[in-house]
């Protein structure tokens, strides 16, 4: 069963939310919010973990005591609980003890490894966010947990996704992005300055230097790979910011073995790959242009690599060998320029009528102030004027047209968008004031339906980036469709695959 509220496991009167041996603080995070939420529900609640031994970092340490973390390090677990909730993992991984419950149920930003998660009580696997600290935010926040008067459980999860994304640098959705406005306006200073300063130690210092030590770059490409030994997310991105900074290197990635695969951590500094499409390319991860990550599975690294043996050696011949096919199989296209491709033959479609909201920001915000929205592609800083629409798309995902394009390719209806209280909740979570207090958009989306127009298109059969003639970039994969308008050929760019069938219809 899809969990969707966390209300739906208090049939359960006694509950152990396991957390993956040798827990992070992303870990300890996401399963102590679990467990206050079941505590203020009258559950009998333990928080534990499995493993060789005791946490011994020093900044986990520290977490744990400056917050009042109850963690136990159990080697079993007896009586079996009603209810075995695996936090940032999931049973049957390599990191996680096969502790036994009645039913099991797992929240986890993982990709997922089991053939079958019917088995389970109940599931939250959301493998494209960048921490199970924001799942956890998410689902107490839908049950309307009160995180201002919890400031210590708010720190746990702010640094939870502090150290799981590099230091807030790869945010892979935005949903984090969100969950990261919100806690940094609720978390404790004092505690927090303690949890950043105890962050590197001096083994750990000894890993990022072997690591430069023994970096592999292609000179052909430019990019560089490099391995380091089991550490926090935040010490791969300490190394990838160090290697990005050489003389010929463009973009570089570097990995670190762990129990259940490789976490990823990638730099980028050019403007036609960017960070966040490579991390995606590897493993299915994000974040921005510049700096992302990911996770690259266990089984997934046998499978790509045909090698059943999973160890460093295989995951660095992998990445070289991905590597080099990314730069190989990326066609670069700038539009209306000798790099362009034609078109001309390609089926004319039309925009189909669908309904999508869009809100005048100076109605919400004071003109001259700044918002922040937390698009798909990244984070957007605007200034409010009487010209600055914000859209509302057909997943809810946001953006902004300016009047006079506004008004050119949409019809108003003069009606209020109707949106369920998940997917408000959702478009709410991606407009953030800045310099003013985030206001909520409830009641002032209105409906627009966009104006038919014609383009041809066809699909990609090769990853693709264009530049616009307008300066920006669209990015595809197979699959996607690469777009022109009939009146205006120049004017090409992409549209994704899930979008173009939900937008677009063909001319008969």
């Amino acid at each position: 069963m899809k969990l969707k509220r966390l209300n739906e496991l208090l049939w359960a009167d006694n509950i152990v939310i396991q957390c993956h041996n040798d827990p992070d603080a992303d870990a300890l995070a996401s399963g102590w919010g679990l467990y206050k939420y079941f505590m203020s529900k009258g559950k009998n609640v333990r928080l534990v973990y499995g493993g060789r031994s005791p946490v011994s970092k020093k900044n986990l340490q520290l977490m744990t005591d400056l917050l009042g973390i109850p963690a136990e390090y159990i080697t079993s677990l007896d009586p079996e609980p009603d209810l075995l909730l695996t936090a940032d993992c999931q049973p049957g991984q390599r990191n996680t003890t096969p502790f036994k419950g009645k039913k099991i149920a797992a929240i986890d930003h993982h990709v997922t490894v089991r053939n079958s998660l019917e088995d389970l009580e109940a599931y939250d696997i959301r493998d494209n966010f960048g921490a199970c600290s924001t799942i956890v935010w998410d689902l107490l926040r839908r049950e309307n947990y009160d995180l201002k008067n919890d400031p210590a459980l708010a720190t746990a999860l702010y640094y939870g996704l502090f150290m799981d994304t590099c230091k807030m640098q790869e945010l892979s959705h935005p949903t984090d992005r969100a969950a990261r406005n919100v806690l940094e306006n609720m978390y404790d200073q004092a505690v927090m300055q303690k949890l950043l300063t105890h962050n590197l130690n001096i083994d750990e210092l000894k890993i990022v230097g072997d690591a430069l030590k023994n970096t592999v770059l292609s000179e052909k490409h430019n990019y560089a790979v490099a391995e380091a030994a089991p550490c926090d997310p935040n010490i791969l991105g300490i190394i990838s910011d160090q290697i990005n900074e050489v003389d010929g290197v463009d973009v570089c990635v570097v990995y670190s073995m762990l129990e259940i695969g490789a976490k990823l951590s990638v730099r980028s500094c050019i403007p036609h790959v960017q960070a966040n499409e490579v991390a995606a390319y590897l493993s299915g991860g994000g974040g921005h242009k510049n700096k992302a990550g990911g996770m690259l599975m266990a089984e997934a690294i046998s499978e790509r690599s045909g090698n059943t043996a999973v160890n460093s050696g295989t995951v660095r011949e992998l990445l070289i060998n991905e590597m080099k096919n990314y730069f190989e199989e990326l066609d670069i296209i700038y539009a209306g320029k000798e790099s362009s491709i034609d078109l001309s033959d390609a089926p004319i479609y039309y925009k189909l009528p669908v309904e999508i909201g869009y809100v005048r920001a100076a109605d919400i915000y004071p003109s001259g102030s700044k918002i922040k929205l937390l698009s798909l592609e990244g984070d957007e800083l605007l200034t409010v004027d009487d010209d600055l629409y914000i859209m509302i798309g057909i997943e809810h995902e946001v953006y902004y047209n300016k009047r006079g394009y506004f008004e050119s390719h949409n019809k108003i209806t003069g009606e209020e968008l109707t949106l369920s209280d998940e997917e408000l909740r959702y478009a709410e979570d991606l407009v953030c004031g800045v310099d003013t207090e985030t206001i909520p958009l409830k009641g002032h989306i209105m409906k627009c339906v966009p104006v038919s127009s014609q383009i041809r298109a066809k699909p990609l059969e090769r990853r693709v980036k264009v530049f616009s003639k307008f300066g920006d970039w669209f990015s595809g994969d197979p699959g996607d469709y690469i777009v022109a308008r009939v009146d205006d050929p120049a004017d090409m760019y992409i549209i994704r695959k899930h979008i173009f069938e939900k937008t677009y219809g063909t001319v008969n």
